[in-house]
């Protein structure tokens, strides 16, 4: 059963919403002044490369709340009969009379129901169902890039996407596919080899490398919170493998494909910096 929810459930939800977003993110609102707190936490969520999607239904954006959104790696609509207001992640919804507005939030009385994919699945379903369909009649305003550039793929193998994957968005690498094990030689670094021995990425570094050493000084400490959608692990002093979240269940390859690029393109961004 859906849940009834007040003004402040309403606000709490929401940030929850966005919070627990693994792979998508969508906030429809035809009002939008982005609060403190909504902004910093779509900032974090899409600084994970989770795929958000914004869209907004009244052109009376300020400057302060353009200068906010252009900070946020999203998509951006503007649908110009857009009233109903949807949050919405992978696995809740919620549809409210609250705009994603800070007056709204401290100043109405506002009222709205939160549906869950695992209780309320068929209105879940008909929620994102509509979503897609005012996506795709609203005007683009800003679009980010796609996580995943692969054409062509004709399998239901993850290992052979993923490998596919690799070898388009890396032509400089040179990846072998051995009996089901992905492995390439200094990628992304050099001195340091990869594979898909645990999880779909393995780093091996050699010993007393700059990231080893950067590690033991506690440098990339903050890649568990960057990579809080996946499992991390320091398998030994000079490995380091990464593994989805046991909870996440994939609808099809593509998703756990933009999945397993993002966690990548994370770990490739943060070992950069060293």
């Amino acid at each position: 059963m859906a849940d009834f929810l007040t003004t402040k459930s309403i606000a709490y939800q929401l940030e929850e919403v966005i919070k627990k977003a693994n792979q998508k993110l969508y906030i429809f609102t035809p009002y939008l002044k982005l609060s403190e707190t909504y902004f910093e936490r779509l900032k974090e969520a899409t600084d994970k490369n989770i795929e958000c999607t914004v869209v907004y239904g009244k052109t009376d954006l300020t400057k302060h709340d353009e200068n906010l959104l252009n900070q946020l790696r999203c998509n951006i609509y503007y649908k110009e009969n857009l009233h109903g207001k949807c949050f919405a992640n992978e696995n809740t919804a919620i549809i409210t009379s609250m705009n994603l507005h800070s007056f709204s939030e401290a100043n109405n009385r506002e009222f709205g129901v939160l549906l869950c994919r695992e209780k309320d699945d068929e209105a879940y379903i008909d929620c994102i169902n509509e979503i897609n369909s005012i996506i795709k009649q609203a005007k683009e305003i800003r679009i980010i890039d796609e996580i995943t550039k692969v054409s062509n793929i004709e399998s239901n193998d993850f290992n052979t996407c993923w490998f596919q994957y690799l070898k388009v968005n890396f032509p400089n690498v040179i990846f072998e596919n051995d009996d089901s094990l992905i492995l390439a030689d200094n990628f992304p670094l050099e001195k340091v080899k990869f594979s898909t021995k645990y999880g779909f990425i393995t780093l091996s570094f050699e010993k007393f490398s700059k990231i080893v050493n950067a590690r033991k000084l506690n440098k990339l400490d903050h890649l568990n919170n960057l990579l809080s959608n996946y499992r991390f692990y320091w398998n030994n002093s000079t490995q380091l493998s990464i593994y989805p979240l046991s909870k996440i269940e994939f609808q099809s390859i593509d998703e756990e494909l933009k999945y397993c690029a993002t966690g990548l393109n994370i770990l490739i961004q943060e070992l950069l910096k060293i």
